[in-house]
């Protein structure tokens, strides 16, 4: 394929070597943002299956073709938000739940270095609400106030969970007695990066 705007085109027409070559191009990374949701592999492939549905079904309503893979990319994050709804329903506290235990800033000792198969572990157990606002905060960007809006919450409350998962991180990270002779991994970098900001 020449160009987005071409595959596009080719998509449109039923044309399934088209349509393979999408698939298999964005796929591996799809695949990625929906283990991030949804914890587990098996639901991970179905959400993005039901993603890449959604996303042949409605490619006629993408109005720039340069944006196809972040166009995906929040087709896949949608899926997989659904498909959590549907397992079980979302609930987050509201922040007058929270107490001094959750309030308190921890802090991880920033001379520790960390693996980032230790990283993905401590992410992959973090308590669900905390998980997704975090994801939607730190990988996708997302403002508080989009945060808000895509899960029916206050923007007080993206903020509250948000912070109790800087401290569940900040927490696990103190919990870590290993140090490793190789330096901090890109991702290792970024995520405590992220989970220092005040």
């Amino acid at each position: 394929m020449q160009s987005e705007k071409e595959l596009i085109i080719a998509c449109l027409k039923g044309n399934r070597k088209a349509q393979k070559f999408l698939y298999d191009k964005y796929s591996p990374e799809m695949i990625k943002i929906c283990s991030r949701y949804c914890g587990n592999r098996f639901m991970a492939e179905e959400a993005m299956q039901e993603g890449f549905l959604s996303v042949f079904k409605h490619l006629n309503q993408l109005q720039e073709p340069g944006k196809l893979r972040v166009w995906i990319k929040q087709i896949m994050v949608n899926s997989s938000l659904m498909k959590i709804r549907k397992k079980d329903p979302l609930v987050f506290c509201s922040t007058e739940l929270l107490d001094d235990s959750q309030t308190n800033e921890i802090f991880a000792d920033d001379a520790v270095e960390y693996k980032n198969e230790d990283l993905m572990k401590i992410l992959d157990n973090m308590p669900r609400g905390y998980k997704i606002i975090f994801n939607l905060y730190a990988f996708e960007k997302y403002s508080h106030k989009q945060i808000a809006e895509t899960l029916n919450i206050s923007e007080n409350t993206s903020k509250s969970q948000l912070s109790r998962a800087r401290n569940y991180l900040r927490a696990r990270l103190n919990d870590l007695t290993f140090t490793y002779s190789n330096g901090l991994g890109v991702f290792a970098g970024a995520l405590i990066s992220i989970i220092s900001m005040r």
